[in-house]
């Protein structure tokens, strides 16, 4: 899962797509209030999830679910700016204005979805099942 809250969301959505296409994994983003009224329930050493926190007004909120759930065992990926130290992995991104943050913060997935897919055996951005979207629709 790619959990994230207010502008963040729209760059956990996108981030999700990327790593699905190019990895072949199943990943689903939510905003963390949706995450915590369904996805909750998979928490716990089966799970994976990546948090997008810049700094701003819903760090908190995030940093605190992201704590609650690596305590249930679920393995996490902080992506952030926070400087703080974190009990889990974390990719630290420069500070930015938490308005121009989500235009940055969905280069790490892109990284990690070839790095992925190449040690998967694909090759990244050639998709087996699909075509240019235009040609169908």
């Amino acid at each position: 899962h790619v959990v994230a809250r207010g502008p963040m969301v729209a760059t956990a959505l996108q981030s999700a797509l990327i790593l699905a296409e190019t990895t072949d994994i199943y990943v689903s983003a939510f905003a963390d209030v949706t995450f915590r009224h369904g996805a909750y329930e998979l928490t716990g050493p089966k799970h994976r999830a990546i948090f997008l926190a810049p700094s701003g007004r819903t760090t908190d909120v995030l940093i605190r679910m992201a704590r609650e759930i690596h305590e249930r065992g679920s393995r996490i990926v902080l992506v952030t700016d926070l400087e703080d130290e974190i009990p889990f992995p974390t990719t630290r991104m420069p500070k930015l204005d938490e308005r121009l943050a989500p235009m940055a913060y969905f280069l790490p997935f892109e990284f990690f979805g070839y790095n992925v897919a190449t040690l998967r055996g694909r090759e990244p951005g050639i998709m087996r099942n699909m075509g240019k979207v235009t040609n169908v629709e």
